[in-house]
């Protein structure tokens, strides 16, 4: 064989593997050649150990086909998203449902479920329930008119 040449055979199958569980994991190999004059050579011993293959974990390679497929869907997802020309965007606060929940449970002792939404008998208050600008306040409080009585 010329320098930097592979050969590659498939020695071992997964699908033998899950049929009979027996099977060895380590396999001690020697390769037996010659020279280009038909002189045998020192064989080469190896070990090949596939344990740290035993997880069973595959990898897939994908090439540029399959960006493509995933960008046509991409598209098309987006496509179904948009409604006159805009993108339609849903948004969820995780930050408020963790603290509604959490309102709720510290109210009844019961987290919401879908049988029963607020087990402390009413919605969790809004966030903004009670928000106030201090500037708002400021003005509110100096132009109250105070009525006294003689």
């Amino acid at each position: 064989m010329p320098p930097r040449m592979r050969l590659a055979r498939i020695f071992d199958s997964a699908i033998q593997r899950n049929k009979d569980p027996e099977l060895p994991w380590r396999f001690d190999v020697c390769v037996q050649f010659s020279d280009y004059r038909g002189k045998g050579q020192e064989p080469l011993r190896y070990v090949l150990d596939l344990e740290p293959f035993r997880s069973g974990r595959f990898v897939n390679e994908r090439g540029i086909h399959h960006a493509a497929e995933a960008l046509g869907e991409i598209r098309t997802l987006l496509k179904r998203s948009m409604r006159g020309g805009r993108l339609r965007v849903s948004i969820h606060d995780e930050d408020y449902a963790r603290w509604s929940d959490r309102w709720q449970y510290d109210r009844s002792g019961d987290t919401p479920s879908l049988g029963n939404r607020w087990p402390a008998g009413r919605p969790s208050p809004s966030k903004f329930q009670n928000l106030e600008e201090s500037w708002v306040r400021r003005v509110w409080y100096s132009t109250k008119v105070r009525v006294r009585r003689r």
